[in-house]
């Protein structure tokens, strides 16, 4: 799995979907492009990309990778599709338990750069010790 391209989806569709900026209070700022993203954000966005496809790469064959991140983003932050939504069975619903056991995003704007809300940084070591709501789905 290529997780360039899985991270390039994912943030395409973060963007995509607006991003809290108090410059556009009710629809989110839908202008951003991946520069935007601060060095932090960034990096933490392709740690999160790296362990989802770590762990989703065993659970499917040939995929999008770009169209995969998409969903990982759509999943991961509760929208109204995802990867439940994709006609997957039993798979969809494993990569959908995956994604949501990250925490969301919450992406904003501050002084022209898009963060991620801090307090979700600490939780890296997912992994090691996997929630016992996503494990009941034999993931690992």
């Amino acid at each position: 799995m290529d997780t360039l391209a899985l991270y390039r989806g994912f943030v395409t569709a973060m963007l995509f979907c607006g991003v809290l900026d108090d410059a556009y209070p009710d629809e989110g700022n839908t202008g951003l492009v991946e520069s935007d993203l601060s060095p932090k954000a960034r990096r933490q966005l392709e740690i999160d990309c790296q362990l989802f496809a770590e762990v989703a790469a065993s659970l499917v064959g040939d995929v999008d990778d770009e169209e995969f991140g998409r969903n990982f983003y759509y999943s991961r932050e509760g929208h109204g599709t995802g990867f439940w939504d994709l006609g997957l069975g039993e798979c969809g619903e494993r990569l959908h338990a995956l994604a949501t056991s990250f925490p969301q995003c919450e992406p904003y704007v501050a002084g022209g750069r898009v963060y991620i809300n801090a307090s979700r940084l600490a939780q890296v070591a997912l992994f090691r010790d996997p929630p016992t709501e996503v494990s009941r789905y034999q993931l690992w």
